[in-house]
């Protein structure tokens, strides 16, 4: 997860700083920083910062087998004749 400190958005005077400090974490102005791992919830619930992701690559989906041969969906089936 990546987080990023915008300050108390109800509190237009305020003055982020060049660098803010939280849980350890040192946040520099208008960067997104990587959260510790077992720190994500701590940032995510708070309101004075912005957060992306969830501190884990996406999975990434099996590449399809070139050589394997799809099988017809349902839709796809051919119909079956009737008899007369």
């Amino acid at each position: 997860m990546k987080a990023k400190f915008i300050g108390d958005q109800n509190n237009p005077n305020e003055i982020i700083p060049d660098e803010f400090e939280a849980f350890g974490v040192i946040f520099p102005k208008g960067k997104s920083v990587t959260v510790p791992e077992g720190l994500e919830a701590k940032f995510a619930g708070n309101s004075h910062f912005d957060t992306t992701g969830d501190g884990k690559e996406p999975a990434k989906a099996p590449k399809p087998d070139p050589k394997a041969k799809e099988e017809p969906k349902d839709e796809e089936a051919p119909a079956a004749e009737k008899p007369e």
